[in-house]
C-alpha cells in the first residue's frame, strides 16, 4: 500500500487537549505539595495523588494512540477501495498504466496500476512522472497572474502594449487581443493544424518558432467574440511572460511553481525525462485490440506552454491544485500566487451552452473546476473542488484513458456528493430529437494538434475516420 496522510486536525486537537490536561496536572502537583506542607499530610498520600494523576495521563495517550490507529485503519481501507476500482478500471478499459492522487481536506489517497511501458512491463509507481498535457496551460495563466500580482502585466490591456512587434495576418484582430483573451480562449486565433509533433529539427522546435509561424494565421472569430479552444493562445501567453522577466518558460515554471510547492518530481524540458521513472503513451490497434507504444513521447516544444512536455507525479499535480484552492498558499506555508489572483482565475469569464473557462481553468457544475490533458498517446485529468477542499488528479498513459478517469471521478462525486462533471451537456444531449439534417456541412477534414479527422457521407450515414500522428511521418487509423 502507499503512504497514508493522517487526520492532521485530529491529531492536532488531541495533542493540544493533552497538553492543556499535562499543564493541569503539573499545577495540581503544585497544590498537592502545597497542602502537604499546611496541613502535614503524609508524603505516602502525595504518591499516591501523583500515581493517580500518572495513571490519567497513560490513559489519555493510549487515548490517543488509538484513536490515530483508527484514522489510519479508515484511511486504509478508503485507499484499498480506489486502488481496487483503478485495477478494475484499468483491465476493464484495455489501459496501459494509471496514477491517481486524491486530496480530501486532510488526507492524501493514492492509487497506481498498470505500466509505464508495455514494452518493458515497469509498473507505474505513485513517483512516477506522466504527461499532464493541457493542463499544463492552468500553470503557464499562473505564471501570468504571478507578473499581475508584481505590477508587471495587466491582463485588460492588449497584447501588443507588452509585444509591440506581435501580428497576424488579421492586423486589427492582432491589435484588439488582450492578454485575457489568451488565458481564457477567447482571442480567435487560429491553429496551425495537426502539426504538433516534433516534425522539424530540433532548432525549430522552438516557442519563438510558434510565434513567428502564427503571424500568417487568420481568425476564426473576431477577438472576445466567442469562445474557441486556443492552443495557440496559451503559447503566447508563455512568450509574453518570456520577454517581460527575460526569462525561459522553462525555467519560470520551476523557479516560480515547482520550487515554491516542493514538487521534486516534475519536468519541463524533455531531456529531463530520463532522470525519473517516466510513462510514455500508447494507443489500442484497431486491427487486434491491443495497446501499442507510441513512438513518439512528445508533441513539439514549441507548443510547451500550452501543453507538450511537461512530467510530473499525480501527487506533486496534487499540491498545485491544492495550492489553488488554498487561495494561493503551498501547503508549506509559503504564497506563491495573491488570494486575489487565485480567486479571479477561477471566476468564470466566459460560457457557451457546452463549455465555460475562468482563466486558465475551465468551470463546472456545482462550484467545481479543472483542466484535461491529452497528447501522444495520453490523457490526464485535474479536478478540483474548492467548496469541499478536493483535489483529484488520474493520469494515463493510454489515448483512450478518459474511460478510466470518468469511472474514478464518479466514485469521488457520489463520495463528496457533488454535481459531477459533464451533467450540463449531458442534459443537452438527452434533449436532442432524432430527425433528418443536411449532412454536407460537417462532411470534410478536421485537424487538430496530432490528429487528423475525415468525414465521409455513405448511404445517408456520416462516417468519420480518425488519423492520429503517432511520430514524425507515422499514422495509425
Amino acid at each position: 500500500m502507499q503512504k497514508i496522510q493522517v487526520n492532521e486536525n485530529r491529531y492536532k486537537l488531541l495533542v493540544n487537549v493533552g497538553l492543556r490536561d499535562v499543564v493541569l496536572g503539573y499545577y495540581f502537583c503544585i497544590i498537592l505539595k502545597m497542602k502537604s506542607r499546611i496541613n502535614m499530610v503524609s508524603s505516602r498520600n502525595i504518591i499516591k495523588e501523583i500515581s493517580v494523576f500518572v495513571a490519567g495521563i497513560a490513559f489519555f495517550f493510549l487515548g490517543i494512540f488509538f484513536s490515530l490507529s483508527l484514522s489510519i485503519a479508515q484511511n486504509t481501507q478508503t485507499e484499498n477501495n480506489l486502488q481496487k476500482l483503478l485495477e478494475q478500471s484499468l483491465v476493464k478499459n484495455n489501459v496501459a498504466g494509471a496514477s491517481v492522487a486524491i486530496w480530501k481536506g486532510d488526507e492524501l489517497l493514492t492509487a497506481v496500476a498498470g505500466v509505464v511501458n508495455i514494452n518493458t512491463g515497469v509498473p507505474v509507481t505513485t513517483d512516477t512522472i506522466m504527461l499532464i498535457g493541457s493542463i499544463t496551460k492552468v500553470l503557464t495563466t499562473t505564471l501570468v497572474m504571478q507578473l499581475v500580482d508584481e505590477g508587471l502585466i495587466d491582463i485588460d490591456k492588449p497584447l501588443q502594449y507588452y509585444l509591440p512587434d506581435f501580428t497576424l495576418a488579421d492586423k486589427t484582430a492582432a491589435a484588439e487581443i488582450t492578454v485575457k483573451m489568451l488565458l481564457n480562449h477567447t482571442n480567435g486565433i487560429d491553429h496551425e493544424g495537426s502539426i504538433g509533433l516534433n516534425t522539424d529539427t530540433p532548432d525549430k522546435e522552438r516557442i519563438i518558432d510558434l510565434i513567428n509561424r502564427a503571424r500568417t494565421l487568420g481568425q476564426v472569430h473576431a477577438p472576445g467574440e466567442a469562445l474557441s479552444y486556443s492552443n495557440v493562445g496559451l503559447v503566447l501567453a508563455g512568450y509574453l511572460v518570456e520577454r517581460i522577466t527575460q526569462k525561459s518558460w522553462y525555467d519560470l515554471v520551476r523557479e516560480r511553481i515547482y520550487k515554491p510547492l516542493e514538487m521534486n518530481h516534475a519536468i519541463t524540458q524533455p531531456e529531463n525525462a530520463l532522470l525519473y521513472r517516466a510513462t510514455i503513451g500508447h494507443f489500442l490497434d484497431p486491427d487486434t485490440g491491443h495497446n501499442i507504444r507510441a513512438n513518439a513521447p512528445f508533441l513539439s516544444p514549441k507548443y510547451a506552454p500550452a501543453g507538450a512536455t511537461i512530467m510530473m507525479s499525480a501527487t506533486d499535480l496534487v499540491a498545485f491544485g491544492r495550492a489553488h484552492i488554498l487561495d494561493g498558499k503551498a501547503h508549506n506555508g509559503k504564497n506563491f500566487l495573491s488570494e486575489n489572483s487565485a480567486q479571479l482565475m477561477r471566476t468564470e469569464t466566459i460560457r457557451t451552452p457546452l463549455a465555460a473557462f475562468g482563466l486558465g481553468w475551465g468551470i463546472f457544475e456545482g462550484g467545481a473546476i479543472g483542466h484535461g490533458g491529452g497528447g501522444v498517446g495520453i490523457y490526464s485529468y485535474l479536478y478540483v473542488h474548492p467548496e469541499k477542499k478536493v483535489v483529484a488528479v488520474v493520469m494515463t498513459n493510454s489515448a483512450h484513458g478518459y474511460a478510466v478517469i470518468e469511472e474514478v471521478l464518479q466514485s469521488l462525486y457520489k463520495e463528496i456528493d457533488v454535481v459531477p462533471k459533464g451533467s450540463r451537456s449531458k442534459a443537452i444531449i438527452a434533449k436532442a430529437e432524432d430527425k433528418a439534417i443536411d449532412a454536407l456541412p460537417l462532411v470534410g477534414e478536421f485537424e487538430g494538434l496530432g490528429h487528423h479527422h475525415i468525414v465521409t457521407e455513405e448511404n445517408g450515414k456520416l462516417m468519420i475516420s480518425s488519423i492520429w500522428y503517432k511520430a514524425e511521418g507515422s499514422k495509425e487509423k
